[in-house]
């Protein structure tokens, strides 16, 4: 019983002791007053910046960083590296997109399942008909724009809960149209998808647009991070971009399934469309799609 116990304080003890070792400047919700605890200070606190790196090169094929081309008076944007689709089995088609703000239609709170607890969280935006268009003549349309914050995986690496605890990975926010994200995370990967439609009576189509131009600027900013499961990750990146048009009460969590719970209890979120691996097309997001990207079977 006595070996049982100093185990037990061993892994209590020691676990906190090397994180405290290398996170020893980071800031948690309880150094900041009930008034300073906005999404924007809290990221700000927990993100360690990560020195001089080429954020493209020596990284899995499936992510790239964003550019912002150009943006017009009325906030209509040009971003370069967003992902179409595949050009082979290991290869992406990346393009240059035009968005027009006034054009959106919807947002979603996207959650990738990978089991009871473990998810994915993203924003999706829906666009009118040529609202998010691609430069590229030949391109697939699409309506449908997602933003995705995720650990940058290098080629010689694998995404672990753990790992991203102790800035095993840099980070990098994804942009892709629906149909890549589908084939890419759900056909790709078997993992079902719930898309939450933000609701309409919750938050105005203003709020939306700064949404949306919130998720553009944060996705081209060009600022590089440590990934942090806990502190900095897909779910504390996705709330920036749906609390900076809250204008009362943030949403803050860490953890997916809580976060969705939040979300619905203070009726932001309508009820889920679901994406399924089985039938993909079956939710009537997208069309039914044979390519999603030149030379993609």
């Amino acid at each position: 019983m006595r070996i049982g116990n100093s185990l037990i304080v061993l892994l209590v003890c020691s676990a906190p002791a090397v994180w405290a070792a290398e996170a020893s400047d980071i800031k948690t919700p309880k150094d900041f007053t009930r008034s300073q605890r906005t999404s924007e200070a809290l990221a700000q606190a927990h993100a360690e910046v990560i020195g001089a790196y080429d954020p493209n090169e020596g990284y899995k094929p499936s992510t790239r960083v964003a550019e912002l081309i150009s943006e017009s008076d009325n906030g209509d944007v040009l971003v370069k590296n967003v992902r179409w689709g595949r050009v082979s089995k290991d290869g992406y088609q990346w393009d240059t997109v035009a968005i027009k703000i006034q054009d959106l239609e919807e947002v979603y709170w996207g959650q990738e399942n990978f089991g009871r607890m473990a998810a994915h969280d993203f924003i999706v935006f829906k666009f009118k008909p040529g609202g998010f268009e691609n430069t590229r003549s030949d391109a697939p349309p699409s309506n449908y724009f997602v933003v995705s914050y995720e650990a940058h995986i290098r080629t010689n690496q694998n995404f672990s809960l753990i790992d991203g605890q102790f800035n095993k990975f840099t980070s990098v926010w994804n942009l892709s149209s629906l149909e890549s994200f589908v084939a890419n995370d759900v056909m790709g990967n078997k993992n079902p998808v719930l898309l939450f439609p933000i609701s309409s009576s919750k938050m105005t189509m203003a709020q939306k647009h700064k949404m949306l131009k919130t998720a553009i600027r944060l996705a081209t900013a060009g600022d590089h991070h440590y990934y942090n499961t806990t502190s900095y990750s897909c779910i504390t990146n996705a709330l920036r971009v749906i609390n900076s048009a809250l204008p009362k009460k943030e949403i803050h969590s860490n953890l997916p399934k809580v976060v969705t719970f939040q979300l619905q209890q203070a009726k932001l979120l309508r009820k889920p469309i679901l994406i399924n691996p089985k039938d993909p097309t079956g939710a009537g997001m997208i069309d039914p799609y044979p390519a999603v990207g030149p030379g993609d079977n």
